[in-house]
């Protein structure tokens, strides 16, 4: 098992994940995404004790 605490590394072979965000023309009727940003890393802390501690 692994528990990353604050440590944004994911160990390989994993899955990678994506996210799109508005982009700087985006309105609630047209969200006009911008290009997939790679959301894989990230600091899993701001789950408090869902987390993985």
């Amino acid at each position: 098992m692994y528990a990353p605490g604050t440590y944004q590394e994911v160990p390989r072979p994993h899955a990678v994940g994506y996210e799109r965000f508005p982009g700087p023309d985006a309105t609630s009727d047209d969200p006009r995404s911008g290009e997939p940003v790679d959301a894989t890393r990230l600091n899993p802390s701001f789950g408090g004790a869902a987390g993985g501690r």
